[in-house]
């Protein structure tokens, strides 16, 4: 009989073992891990059991929710985060409308995951960092460490770290509230480049007269716990006779990682009623308590499509406000840096190639994105030369959204132009 099967890859998990009290509901742990745990929002956990791989998908007996998550390699050990107790300092990192809180933990590795490697940061500069520029952060980019009612950043990537106009080096820094980190490429000249990414620094300290901070309450009852990042959720129809191993193949083929098969490991995966008592759960060696570790990547998209090529320009924000320059290379092997969206061969496609209308600057639009609207906006470029149409109002210096459908004309009228473009606003 054909299932129905959700099946989602796990390439880097954390697994604590502790002991806690019997009296414990798997609610009262998913409401503290809520509560020390950044990017943990849960009511209720899934319990994992371990397939092997000779299993067929008949004998996994899953029911309606149930689903199979495949970890690709071990996970690593950690300990069960604490809460941050009266007197200490918190730390909150902000960039736009996305912010990262140490909650209880004294050290957060700021960076990006690395599938291979296992790496997962506390603070993930994907949800920041624009995605064509990604590639320039570190895996490991810095860390934040809490000591001595001090916060400190020490840097251990490539990547250049500032806290406001002081460059950190090799030894840590102090950071305090009201300071700004900014991240830069290795090679940039600091002096003349914008940040990857800048954070506003806001440290608080946790009142002795604030409300109960979340305990939990240990015991006896041994109890694993996993936190895994995960990838999106494939949806799979498939045969009851097709085997666990079978499975591995074709969802680690799927994945690009050849070379982790040997470690991937699948769990058939079931949430548990939050008033359920751990010790009723009967976990045996090899079970664990999971949940995942969400992660907002939602970025807000500027599709501009040439109508006459086969030409689609994008340009990205994610999470705060950005903006974008639009223009053109004046000669056809020449390469600007400072453009976000060269329409050359959207010139050239209309038979208007730059150098022959002698067009001197290169700039013709600048785009803002709004991140608490939600919203792009175009006006034009302080040396351009040549006209933009929105639709079929001429831009100027004032700003005007844009929105799917809308029109772009770069020309002297919506009719003799050098390049029209159709736009199109996607969020994901």
């Amino acid at each position: 009989m054909p299932h129905r099967l959700a099946v989602t890859t796990s390439y880097s998990s954390r697994q604590m073992q502790t002991s806690l009290s019997r009296r414990l509901t798997v609610g009262d742990v998913a409401a503290y891990l809520s509560q020390v745990e950044d990017r943990v929002s849960a009511s209720t956990l899934e319990v994992a059991h371990p397939v092997q791989p000779d299993q067929t998908l008949d004998a996994l007996n899953l029911h309606g929710g149930d689903r199979v998550v495949v970890f690709m390699q071990p996970p690593r050990p950690a300990t069960l985060p604490a809460t941050a107790r009266p007197g200490d300092h918190t730390l909150t990192l902000r960039s736009g409308t996305t912010e990262f809180h140490s909650r209880g933990k004294r050290k957060l590795l700021v960076g990006r995951p690395d599938d291979v490697q296992g790496v997962i940061p506390d603070v993930d500069l994907r949800e920041v960092v624009p995605p064509e520029h990604i590639d320039y952060v570190s895996r490991s980019a810095l860390w934040l460490i809490y000591e001595g009612e001090t916060w400190y950043v020490a840097r251990t990537g490539q990547n250049q770290v500032m806290v406001n106009e002081y460059s950190v080096g090799e030894q840590r820094f102090p950071v305090s509230h009201g300071q700004r980190i900014s991240i830069y490429r290795g090679s940039d000249n600091i002096a003349q480049s914008r940040p990857l990414v800048e954070f506003a620094v806001t440290v608080r300290t946790v009142a002795k007269d604030n409300s109960p901070q979340p305990t939990i309450e240990y015991g006896q009852e041994r109890v694993s716990l996993r936190m895994g990042s995960e990838h999106t959720e494939l949806n799979l129809r498939a045969s009851g006779n097709i085997t666990v191993e079978q499975l591995l193949a074709g969802i680690v083929e799927h994945s690009g990682h050849p070379q982790l098969l040997q470690q991937a490991q699948a769990y058939h995966m079931r949430l548990v009623a939050p008033a359920q008592r751990l010790p009723a759960l009967d976990l045996q060696t090899d079970d664990f308590l999971y949940a995942p570790l969400h992660t907002q990547l939602t970025r807000s998209t500027l599709k501009l499509r040439d109508v006459h090529g086969h030409h689609i320009f994008d340009i990205s924000a994610a999470g705060q406000d950005e903006e974008k320059r639009i223009g053109t290379r004046l000669q056809p092997n020449e390469f600007l840096n400072t453009i976000d969206i060269d329409l050359y061969d959207a010139f050239a496609a209309t038979g208007n190639a730059p150098y022959v209308h002698r067009i001197r600057s290169p700039f013709l639009l600048r785009v803002n994105y709004h991140a608490d609207e939600g919203i792009w906006w175009g006006r034009i470029a302080e040396r351009s030369q040549i006209p933009v149409y929105l639709n079929t109002e001429r831009l100027t210096s004032r700003a005007m959204p844009l929105t799917p459908g809308d029109v772009l004309t770069l020309g002297s009228n919506t009719s003799d132009y050098f390049a029209r473009l159709e736009a199109d606003v996607t969020n994901a």
